[in-house]
């Protein structure tokens, strides 16, 4: 059980979710929630059983679960009406983004989820400051979405593009965790493949929600 801005729901809990906040279409569209937080930026939310999945993304202010509060988490408000996120008992999924903030402990013989503040709690959720939404494959860094006049876009970057270094470096887990959330202000170099043929783009990072 938790709220969002004030609105009450069930929420599922998923350590392997790479979104911080996702709301069902049920939910949403029941709060009117596109329009009260003014979201724009839209397109690839995601992959489940179904297929590929779509959303809005924005910023609630708060999700709040018993006495813990996460401010100002990216929140993905899910367009789509069939399979989980066409739930219309559950408000929607809390992701790692969030979760890693604590140390969860689940008592499963008493149903209760419990959460202690570690080291990340209320640090920023930050949106790719890029605008990009990337999804990494076992073999492949994979743009998804470029959004309308980010960076990434006026570097003429494109969905399906496939990045493969990152300032010159192959990719791994520390440069993928930070090289798109660096200061406002950090100049970027990106190999990019496409149809075959790989180039170099370079962009400035920018605050993009």
């Amino acid at each position: 059980e938790g709220s969002v801005d004030g609105i009450p729901g069930l929420f599922g809990i998923d350590t392997g979710d790479m979104f911080s906040l996702s709301l069902y279409a049920p939910f949403v569209a029941q709060h009117d929630l596109v329009r009260h937080y003014a979201a724009t930026i839209h397109g690839y939310a995601g992959e489940g059983f179904g297929g590929p999945d779509t959303g809005f993304y924005a910023r609630a202010n708060t999700l709040q679960l018993g006495p813990m509060s996460v401010t100002r988490p990216i929140t993905v408000l899910s367009q789509d009406s069939q399979g989980a996120e066409s739930s219309s008992t559950i408000a929607g999924n809390i992701g790692l983004r969030i979760l890693k903030q604590f140390t969860l402990v689940f008592d499963y013989p008493h149903g209760k989820l419990y959460l202690e503040k570690n080291a990340n709690y209320g640090q920023p959720d930050i949106f790719n400051r890029a605008g990009l939404v990337l999804n990494l494959d076992p073999e492949n860094l994979k743009v998804k979405l470029v959004v309308p006049s980010s960076p990434a876009e006026k570097a003429g970057l494109a969905v399906d593009d496939v990045i493969t270094h990152i300032d010159g470096l192959p990719l791994d887990d520390d440069t993928l965790q930070s090289a798109f959330t660096r200061p406002v202000g950090t100049p970027l170099r990106l190999d990019v493949r496409h149809q075959g043929t790989t180039r170099s783009v370079s962009l400035i990072l920018e605050e993009i929600l």
